[in-house]
């Protein structure tokens, strides 16, 4: 029973902290004042990192700067 209690709260600690980042991502995409020095590269690019949870796969935007 402890063992299905673990797996199944990890992939809620997963499922939240993908959440998490791409709501950061959102945040800094619509920042205005970022939109005054930086462009953005790329979208929704896929990026996986591994936890202590396990693998999360979320998606993520790129930025450059303007002033190259």
């Amino acid at each position: 029973m402890v063992s299905e209690v673990k797996k199944e709260t990890d992939a809620l600690g997963r499922a939240l902290c993908v959440e998490i980042i791409e709501a950061l991502d959102k945040a800094l995409r619509n920042d205005a004042s970022r939109k005054k020095k930086w462009y953005i590269e790329r979208r929704n690019e896929k990026k996986t990192v591994i936890t202590k949870l396990g693998e999360i796969t979320y998606q993520r935007t790129y930025f450059s700067s303007k002033k190259r």
